[in-house]
């Protein structure tokens, strides 16, 4: 096998055996669209995420202490309570669509 100027080989691979990013591969990459991910940047998913983690984290601590079966109830309703706030912040615009 011979090298190029380039210090590939004829079958496209460099010295370390790693493949050629052509021109052409670079192009194709810069031509596809963007996506724009939010990742729950928003008040609804914030309120929702905070109630249901309180709540989780409360229950834990119920279950393993005890268990303590009411506070473990009341940490199910901040869970539910979160999801519920959540829901209701989208719906009211403050959520991503």
């Amino acid at each position: 096998m011979s090298q190029t100027e380039t210090g590939l080989t004829e079958t496209g691979l460099t010295e370390t055996g790693q493949t050629e990013r052509t021109a052409d591969h670079v192009a194709a990459r810069s031509t596809r669209p963007v996506r724009h991910y939010h990742h729950g940047r928003n008040p609804a998913a914030w309120t929702g995420v905070i109630l249901s983690g309180i709540g989780f984290l409360l229950g834990s601590v119920a279950a393993m202490t005890g268990p303590n079966w009411t506070l473990v109830w009341i940490s199910g309703g901040l869970v539910l309570a979160g999801l519920v706030a959540g829901g209701l912040l989208k719906a009211a615009g403050y959520g991503n669509n």
